[in-house]
Order: structure tokens, then sequence, then C-alpha cells
């Protein structure tokens, strides 16, 4: 029975190319939660102004709609 061979160069190459796609995709993994962590502080931010700002302005417009 015959061994199987391996080729050194092809075993290197595979290598190179299994570290290659692991580091695109830990870099792309963090682009993608930087942009989520983005989108997450902008919303708690929206929402702390519409929470202090917006709605008491909003309550007093009722409260003297239903005033009138």
């Amino acid at each position: 029975q015959k061994k199987p061979e391996y080729n050194r160069n092809f075993v290197l190459t595979a290598i190179g190319a299994l570290m290659l796609s692991s580091v695109m995709g830990s870099f792309w993994g963090g682009s993608i939660r930087g942009i989520k962590e983005d989108d997450s502080n902008r919303y708690k931010e929206w929402l702390l102004q519409y929470e202090k700002i917006e709605l008491p302005v909003k309550l007093k417009q009722l409260e003297k709609q239903l005033d009138n």
C-alpha cells in the first residue's frame, strides 16, 4: 500500500489561507460591532433628549389644549 504524500507547499498555503481569513474575519466583525455600538449610542442620546426635552414640551401643549 502506498502512503499518502502531503505536499509541503500545499499545507503551507492552506495554513496561510486560514490565517488570512481569520484575520479578515476579525476585522470585519470588529467593524460591524463598532457600527452597532455607534447606533446604540446615538439611540440612547436620542431617547434621553426625547424624555428630557420633547416629552415635557408635548405634555404642556396637551395640557393647554385640554384647558381650552
